[in-house]
């Protein structure tokens, strides 16, 4: 996402047009890789009745969500 600022830095406007477009592709194919990534995890730890208690308790606290967990 950095990338996409600094292409406005470093171009002349409409320059960066074919970059900016093939780095939303990647940015949205990574952003679909981590969804499921992130649905297998969860699987795994509902598979473990002790695990998925842990994780339901962790992300009930305020502020903590799937990122800090590591999920």
């Amino acid at each position: 996402m950095n990338g996409l600022t600094d292409l406005h830095d470093c171009y002349a406007e409409g320059e960066n047009k074919l970059i900016k477009e093939v780095q939303l592709r990647m940015i949205d194919r990574l952003n679909n890789e981590v969804e499921v990534v992130e649905k297998q995890l969860i699987a795994i730890i509902k598979e473990d009745e002790e695990m998925y208690k842990s994780y339901k308790l962790i992300i009930s606290v305020s502020g903590i969500g799937k990122v800090l967990v590591g999920i």
